[in-house]
């Protein structure tokens, strides 16, 4: 689940993702306005990315394409 709202900076960005582990959604501010991104519930060896905790405390990672 992706629902992007518009942020008031051209910085950032808002979206509404979709915990990984438990389908909570969180809202969380993407650094990169222009990259796709993919949603993980675990981290990779390389690569840019946020992290990210849901409402029932589940870390996960946001990797920017």
């Amino acid at each position: 689940m992706r629902n992007e709202i518009a942020s008031s900076t051209d910085q950032s960005r808002d979206v509404e993702i979709a915990c990984p582990h438990c389908d909570r959604p969180t809202r969380v501010s993407l650094s990169d306005t222009e990259a796709e991104y993919r949603v993980r519930p675990y981290i990779a060896a390389f690569g840019e990315y946020s992290t990210a905790r849901c409402p029932d405390d589940h870390e996960f990672w946001i990797y920017y394409c």
